[in-house]
């Protein structure tokens, strides 16, 4: 065996307890998102961040005003405690299955035919300002005129 192969194989046996660390960690994360219907400002998104960051075993808590959703890191941490916390702060919080959303926030079909909606609209009144002159009855003039615009 060379040097430069003993080397990188035994480089390799040293970083895979590490590896295997960072994997376990990573997989004991518990990533938990709530509905918060009720908030409303800059005021309930630092309480309801406050209080859950004061809880046990919470790394991070993220408030969306704009969806209403709270995004919540916590090891080992079921939804109940949160939900109760949250509860006794005043806010109403429901579960959400990020399973779901992952499916309903890319919505490429939807975006799709947005789109066509929406040329569909802007060539349908062009269409209409063209006809507009005929159906009204105007002169030649005023046809030509509407038709340049």
């Amino acid at each position: 065996m060379t040097e430069a192969s003993a080397f990188s194989a035994s480089s390799a046996n040293s970083l895979a307890p590490r590896v295997n660390g960072i994997a376990r960690r990573e997989s004991e994360v518990a990533h938990i998102v709530l509905s918060l219907p009720d908030i409303h400002c800059a005021g309930c998104i630092g309480t309801v961040e406050r209080v859950l960051n004061n809880l046990p075993g919470v790394r991070s808590a993220r408030v969306n005003l704009s969806r209403k959703r709270v995004s919540i890191d916590a090891p080992g941490l079921s939804v109940e405690p949160v939900i109760s916390a949250l509860g006794a702060a005043g806010y109403v919080a429901h579960e959400l299955d990020t399973a779901t959303l992952g499916v309903s926030d890319i919505d490429e079909k939807g975006r799709e035919l947005l789109v066509r909606v929406a040329v569909a609209g802007f060539a349908m009144m062009n269409v209409m300002l063209f006809s507009v002159a005929v159906w009204s009855g105007a002169s030649e003039a005023t046809r030509i005129m509407f038709h340049w615009i």
